[in-house]
């Protein structure tokens, strides 16, 4: 594999979490990502982004679609030379993770319909 796809790769399935967007925006990159195939996914975050990051995990664990199986935690210095802490939690699909998300997609489209013709 080339290194030009290798990093395609790598950044396709890792979801750099920021504390200006909804974190729900993120769950449902993580599912989208997963149902399209991706074998894991890594939610990874900076400072101030670190409880987003386990926020947006423990969704998705509750939802009983994914299984944790690795958390790394590492300090680097960034910018002006202080240590930034950053998060990666790797997620991967949980058994039941087909259904529940076909019943999510099914209720969201239901919820979809009825805002069009309540709107109409």
């Amino acid at each position: 594999m080339s290194d030009a796809a290798s990093t395609d790769k790598k950044q396709k399935n890792n979801v750099k979490v920021s504390i200006k967007t909804n974190k729900f925006l993120y769950v449902d990159i993580v599912k989208y990502l997963l149902n399209e195939g991706e074998t894991h996914v890594d939610i990874s975050g900076l400072a101030a982004s670190i409880n987003p990051v386990v926020e947006i995990a423990e969704i998705l664990k509750a939802q009983g679609l994914v299984e944790v199986t690795k958390i790394e935690t590492t300090r680097a210095a960034e910018g002006r030379g202080r240590p930034v802490d950053r998060l990666m939690i790797r997620v991967v699909k949980a058994k039941g993770f087909q259904k529940v998300f076909d019943e999510q997609q099914a209720a969201r489209a239901a919820r979809d319909a009825t805002k069009e013709k309540d709107s109409a």
